[in-house]
C-alpha cells in the first residue's frame, strides 16, 4: 500500500518530478487510501489534536480529533509535511508513477477547515454520479502542491496563468 509507510516511499532517485503543479493530479483511490491508512489508522492511535474556532465566540481552541474531523489542514500539519519534508515536494509527486501519471479530470476547490472525510464523501459521491469510479483523477491544492515552499503557489495578475486554472484545461 502507498501510505503504509509515506516517509520511505519514493526516497530513492526514482522519484517523481512533475515540474507543473497544473498535472499533479490524486485518484480518488489514492485520496480513499490516504484516509484510511493514514487518518483512520493514525488519528486516534497517535492522539492527533488540531485548532478550532469556536463558531459562537471566535475562540481558537485546541482539540482532539476523530477520524470525522480532521480537516486539510490537520492532513497537512500529521500526513503531508512530514512525508514530504525529505524532499520538499508535493504528495503527489511523492506517490505518483511519473510513467503512468494521467492528467486531473477535475478541480476540487475546498475550504481547508472541511473534514477531509467529508470532502471525499463529496468526492465518491461525485465519481458515481458522473460514472467515473476510482480512477478519477483530481486536482487538490493541498495535494499538488509543495507545502513546503509556498511561493510556488502564487496568484498570477492573470488568473488563467495559476496552477488550479491551468488544470482546468
Amino acid at each position: 500500500a502507498v501510505f503504509d509507510s509515506l516517509q520511505k516511499v519514493k526516497a530513492d532517485s526514482a522519484a517523481c518530478v512533475i515540474d507543473d503543479p497544473a498535472l499533479r493530479a490524486i485518484s480518488l483511490a489514492e485520496l480513499k487510501e490516504l484516509y484510511l491508512s493514514q487518518v483512520v489508522r493514525r488519528c486516534a492511535a497517535e492522539g492527533w489534536i488540531g485548532r478550532r474556532q469556536d463558531d459562537a465566540s471566535g475562540m481558537w481552541t485546541y482539540a482532539k480529533l476523530t477520524a470525522e474531523t480532521v480537516n486539510l489542514y490537520d492532513l497537512s500539519a500529521y500526513v503531508v509535511i512530514p512525508a514530504t519534508a525529505h524532499r520538499k515536494c508535493s504528495l503527489v509527486e511523492l506517490i505518483a508513477d511519473p510513467a503512468t501519471q494521467p492528467p486531473p479530470q477535475w478541480v476540487v476547490s475546498s475550504p481547508w477547515r472541511l473534514p477531509v472525510h467529508t470532502l471525499l464523501t463529496c468526492l465518491e459521491a461525485h465519481a458515481r454520479d458522473a460514472g467515473l469510479g476510482d480512477g478519477a483523477m483530481y486536482w487538490i491544492a493541498a495535494f499538488a502542491h509543495s507545502q513546503h515552499d509556498l511561493t510556488e503557489a502564487p496568484l498570477p495578475k492573470d488568473v488563467s496563468q495559476a496552477a488550479y486554472a491551468r488544470a482546468l484545461e
